[in-house]
């Protein structure tokens, strides 16, 4: 990851790392991380991956499938929508940790913005 604007904190484990504009930010294949923009201000970055995973089709698909939840106004982390999810990355051969989701968003200080309905 190259950070072009602001700062992008980034999850690995059990250690944030704070990358601010200019800095570089690499992880190891299969290392389960997250990262997010934490602060008040903008950040921009460009995140690299290898052209064997054809991320951008998942990254469309994904980008979908959260804004037809969004515009149902129904709960992402419920469990019939993580089925939903959960194929998703299994097509592309990708894991995602949803149940874990919430609760990082919460420990790290994010803007949970969306519906969360029982």
């Amino acid at each position: 990851m190259y950070v072009t604007e602001g700062t992008v904190s980034v999850l690995e484990g059990d250690r944030v790392v704070e990358v601010a504009a200019g800095g570089w930010h690499f992880r190891s294949r299969g290392l389960v991380h997250t990262f997010w923009n934490g602060h008040d201000s903008p950040a921009k970055f460009v995140d690299l991956y290898p052209s064997t995973q054809n991320f951008a089709h998942y990254l469309e698909e994904l980008s979908q499938l959260d804004e037809d939840l969004h515009n149902e106004r129904a709960n992402p982390f419920a469990p019939e929508n993580i089925v939903m999810f959960n194929a998703l990355d299994a097509r592309y051969k990708h894991e995602i940790f949803y149940e874990q989701i919430l609760s990082l968003w919460l420990t790290m200080g994010q803007k949970y913005e969306m519906l969360i309905t029982d």
